[in-house]
């Protein structure tokens, strides 16, 4: 079956959201994995279940509008590419505010970025492995 939107194959459930205190404190107690890029940055770390995220965005990206829509883009990059992650840790990812001004392209921006910063953390976390 083919990746697109409609697709629920790779749902992006409730299950995979960071909620809780406990989750992000995690990243202040454990190893963390980080990956720089010009738009994204992604913090990683050891769970205690399946791969979870948090999507973060400030208010100075721009209105709510543009901070959802960018979280939904996220979230369906995440659902898309189930391989270029790893179960089992919790990732948070954070928007810069240089996204707000290179927003003509935004799905292929943070499609490109995402993509590269996750499989950067995968070959950390495997080389540690």
């Amino acid at each position: 079956m083919k990746n697109n939107p409609g697709n629920k194959e790779y749902p992006f459930s409730k299950k995979r959201s960071l909620r809780k205190r406990n989750d992000f404190l995690l990243f202040s107690t454990q190893k963390n994995y980080r990956s720089y890029g010009k738009f994204l940055t992604v913090k990683c770390t050891k769970g205690n279940d399946g791969a979870k995220f948090a999507f973060i965005t400030r208010k100075k990206l721009g209105k709510a509008h543009f901070r959802n829509r960018v979280r939904r883009i996220l979230r369906e990059i995440v659902r898309l590419n189930p391989g270029s992650y790893v179960e089992g840790y919790y990732y948070i990812i954070y928007v810069k505010e240089t996204l707000a001004d290179n927003s003509f392209k935004l799905y292929s921006f943070l499609r490109e970025e995402l993509l590269n910063l996750l499989m950067n953390i995968k070959r950390k976390i495997e080389q540690d492995e």
